[in-house]
Parts: C-alpha cells; structure tokens; sequence
C-alpha cells in the first residue's frame, strides 16, 4: 500500500442564528434547526431522501432513550420509539429502512441488546433474539445488516464478531479474540470495520482496520504506530478512518480507493462519506475550545456549523446534504444543512 499526503410533532424549521456565525455555507443551502427540544439529542444518520434519524434520551438514564425520525422534506418529527428500555444507536438505508439497538434484557448475566428492524412501512421486527450484546449495526439500500456480536473472549473479555444478515440468513464472519467495532455497510455488501486488541503491550490498545469484500476478510492498514477506528465506507467502495500516532500524537483522516491510502487531512476526527468524494467530519478548535463541523466538498474543506455551540459527528447523504448533533452539555439538539431546491433559489 502507498500513503499519500496529498410522541408525533410537527416541527418548523428554525434557522440557527448566532452573533459569532463564522461559517461559510456552500451556494445553495440553508442550515436549519430540526429539532428544538427539551430532549438530549445524539449522533444522526441520514439518507438522501432528507431523512435523518437519531435517539433522544427523554429523561436522566439510558432507558429513557427513544428513536426519533425527522422528515427534512416536510419538517415533520416522529418518535418511532416508546418503551422502558434502551433504544440507541440507529442507522437508516436509501429506502428509508431503519436498524438499531435495543436493550430488551433478559439474557445471561442481565444481556439482552437485540437489533430491531422497521421496515418503510413501519413495521418492527427483531431481527435477532439471542439473549446476547448484539448492537452497533449498519443497514444498507438492500435491507442487508452488518453488526458486532459480543463473545466474551479475547482482553477484558471484549471480544465481538462481525455478524451479517444477507436478507435470508445470518452468518458470523469473523472468529478471533480481538473486539470488531465500528461496522458500517456498503450497498454493495462491503462491509467495514475496527479490529481492537485492547491489551498490546505498552500502548494500551492496537487496531487493523478491515474490509468485508466478495467473501474474504483484507486488511486495509495494520500498524502499530497508528491507532486507527472511526471507519466508513462509500457505495462505489472508497473507505475512510480516523487515526492517531502514538509517538508523534498526529491525528488525521486517511481514505483509501483501491489499495492506495491518502492522507485527507491532519486536522480532523471521523469521516463520513457520501458517493461524491464528499466527507464530513468535525474538528477541533483551541480557540473557543470545541468541536465544529465541516464537510470536504468538491475539493474544499468548508466549516459549516455554528461556533457559538459545539457540533459534533455530521452525516452526510448523496444529496450533499449534512446533519449533526450540537449544544451544550445539559442539551443537544440536530442541525440540518438543507439543499434549496429550484423554487427556494427563485424565491
């Protein structure tokens, strides 16, 4: 390999205004609130049909934690969850298909994370009933599902497998002592993640980042000086992650397209992907002290949160559309950098 540095609401969508506005948004879009709550928002995803899912915790503890879905077409909010158990995590495909984690319990030793699929017609379904940790999945425009299952081997009996839902079957595809994290799935059935072996002697964890493709496992970057996760992967098979040296402490974002892997920047912590080449991520800034957005878009790095709060973990679709969670430590909210169709650009 060579690297190269080169309850149901119906929401208005509020503009984010903010006396230290810095960002500069691309031609042709407007940044929009998409929710205004009470709630504690987290991490979004989002397809490019303007929909943006993401969990809420509705009170003080994780159980009170519910599946929110917002329609960036319409401005409507709906709370796809109410329960009295942990609802987290969620993922959604290109057909509006929706996956996440649920806490169900019940199992040995109090486990019980089941993965639940609701279909686009709103059907819910367990997709697995094992009593075991089952959680992080990804959920492709196939109703395919990539998640990690926990095996209780390997350091600190962290060990998880990789597991994968073909839309019939589900096989294990992995069988190590090492904890496979950060799945995330490709249209074309890839499927990517971190491989951790959190006891390497003297650096506390090691990782290999790996890639699911035409039935064999290929390790894409296996390096001990750089601790690498936080990956993703694009429809047309182009990868990325974050990563940061143990002994020079650089941090950066590499991608990689058919063996070669590129250094995108040295400024910048989780990238997201779209079909375009586009990349979200967040990045740190000392001089107010928190993490903005921004989006590598045709070839320019551009900020596009607001840094009067601090934003973190945008998504990204192939509408070149963005959405992200923001606010303060007691709230969280979701921004949505929404894409002005012809009769907003003619007023």
């Amino acid at each position: 390999m060579n690297v190269r540095v080169s309850s149901v609401v119906a929401i208005a969508g509020l503009l984010i205004a903010s006396a230290s506005n810095a960002q500069n948004l691309p031609p042709g879009y407007e940044l929009v609130r998409a929710t205004n709550t009470a709630l504690s928002e987290f991490t979004p995803s989002m397809n490019s049909r303007s929909q943006i899912v993401f969990p809420a915790r509705l009170g003080g503890d994780n159980t009170t934690m519910e599946i929110y879905l917002y329609d960036g077409r319409t401005g409507e909010l709906m709370q796809l969850t109410d329960n009295n158990w942990f609802d987290g995590v969620p993922d959604i495909s290109e057909t509006g298909a929706i996956i996440w984690t649920a806490d169900i319990g019940g199992g040995v030793n109090g486990a019980g994370h089941e993965i639940m699929l609701r279909t686009p017609d709103g059907t819910v379904t367990r997709l697995t009933n094992n009593e075991t940790l089952d959680s992080g999945a990804s959920i492709n425009g196939r109703n395919q599902v990539a998640w990690e299952r926990d095996n209780g081997r390997g350091c600190f009996e962290a060990g998880s497998h990789v597991m994968f839902f073909d839309g019939q079957t589900t096989r294990q595809l992995t069988n190590n002592d090492w904890s496979n994290q950060g799945i995330e799935l490709s249209d074309s059935g890839d499927i990517i993640w971190t491989e951790y072996d959190f006891c390497f002697p003297g650096f506390n964890w090691r990782s290999r980042i790996k890639l699911y493709r035409d039935g064999r496992i290929l390790t894409l970057l296996d390096d001990d000086d750089l601790q690498a996760q936080a990956t993703d992967i694009n429809n047309i098979g182009i990868c990325a992650w974050s990563f940061t040296n143990r002994i020079t402490f650089e941090q950066g974002v590499h991608l990689w397209d058919d063996g070669d892997i590129t250094l995108l920047t040295d400024w910048g912590r989780r990238p997201r992907l779209n079909d375009h080449g586009d990349v979200a991520l967040h990045r740190w800034h000392d001089d107010i002290g928190a993490w903005q957005a921004w989006v590598y878009f045709k070839g320019e790095f551009i900020q596009v949160s607001d840094p009067a709060w601090t934003a973190l973990t945008p998504a990204i679709n192939n509408a070149r559309e963005l959405a992200w969670k923001f606010g303060e430590l007691s709230w969280r909210d979701i921004a949505y950098l929404r894409r002005l169709d012809a009769g907003d650009l003619n007023c």
